[in-house]
């Protein structure tokens, strides 16, 4: 008897509870009271590095690092370009020779402006002789443009890569990009990573690019940089590549007065090397005014993955006489990094 009163009494308690209870209406996942606040972006720092001597500056970009490839920094994923406007009409001493072999060798590809219409193919080709005493014959024949320009403006351009790292594809072979009003034609090939095995993952594809040389004559910049420009969008129209690297010297850089105009016309141009340093090796003239950037590595967004985020200008006149360093260019070297194992345009 008292066991029934005392459940009597606990259903009785349990079915006042229930009628007086609400349902909960709430959502599972309720909006945030205040907005989630994204950390700033890491500013690009001014740094030296001492991965060869003399020092490598590194430059600020107008890159966004956290956008590049994650893995370029790894030589066994990455391929390094340089681009150097060598203005030599003679050949080198020994000396000379050896001071070259000493900047170039460790680069995967080498492009040359200003080379002298004449006497230039010898010397590039002298260059790469040396090269491959040094490299257990590593680099290519060279790739050498025909004369470009008359009189004054008269050169060539010349490519150079190691063969085990690169391959120049077929139908690139000296070609210019004509038509345009130019002093001299820019120079272009295709290139792509050197597949010896097949990719890991198959939905990774190497690197493959377009290398444009150019040299912008300084007397009509503004004009010559929108004709660049043009021949750029031509090429990407002919080709279907939409990474192409523009390595030359641009008589202009970022920051400069022309800059916003061949910014629009190659769509966000994105200058490897900043506007802080001169590209130029000084004159003997200590009251002489130190050049901007005249040089540098281009590329536009859709190639900014591929972009190992490491750019730099090799001021290999640091430790020389400048009258000596001036004998073999007035031009310091331009340098960037590129991601080969995942190209995203394949």
């Amino acid at each position: 008897m008292l066991f029934r009163t005392l459940w009597l009494i606990s259903a009785s308690i349990f079915l006042v509870a229930c009628a007086n209870t609400t349902p909960n209406t709430a959502p599972l996942v309720t909006e945030q009271s205040s907005p989630i606040e994204e950390p700033a972006k890491p500013e690009v720092q001014i740094k030296t590095v001492y991965k060869m001597s003399p020092p490598i500056e590194i430059l600020p970009t107008l890159i966004d690092q956290s956008e590049t490839c994650s893995d370029g920094k790894s030589r066994g994923n990455s391929i390094s370009i340089a681009s150097w406007n060598i203005n030599k009409n003679s050949g080198y001493s020994e000396e000379e020779t050896n001071k070259i072999v000493s900047l170039l060798k460790n680069y995967d590809m080498v492009v040359f402006q200003e080379v002298d219409k004449t006497h230039g193919p010898d010397v590039i080709k002298d260059i790469v002789s040396s090269l491959n005493e040094s490299t257990r014959s590593a680099f290519a024949e060279p790739h050498i443009s025909q004369i470009t320009g008359s009189g004054k403006d008269a050169e060539r351009y010349a490519i150079i890569w190691k063969h085990n790292v690169l391959e120049k594809t077929a139908g690139s072979s000296r070609s210019f990009v004509r038509e345009l009003d130019l002093a001299r034609d820019p120079f272009w090939a295709h290139f792509q990573v050197k597949v010896t095995a097949k990719p890991r993952w198959p939905e990774k594809y190497p690197f493959d690019f377009i290398i444009y040389a150019t040299h912008a004559k300084a007397a009509y910049v503004s004009d010559e940089l929108e004709q660049i420009a043009k021949g750029i969008r031509h090429i990407e129209e002919y080709t279907g590549e939409p990474d192409i690297i523009v390595a030359g010297s641009l008589n202009s850089g970022p920051g400069g007065q022309h800059y916003s105009d061949f910014n629009k016309a190659f769509r966000n141009t994105l200058w490897s090397i900043g506007p802080s340093v001169s590209t130029l090796v000084p004159t003997p003239n200590p009251n002489s005014k130190a050049a901007a950037v005249t040089d540098n590595l281009l590329f536009g967004p859709a190639t900014l993955s591929d972009y190992a985020g490491s750019a730099a200008v090799i001021r290999f006149d640091r430790d020389m006489d400048i009258t000596a360093a001036r004998s073999i260019s007035n031009h310091r070297i331009i340098e960037a990094e590129f991601c080969t194992d995942n190209d995203d345009d394949a």
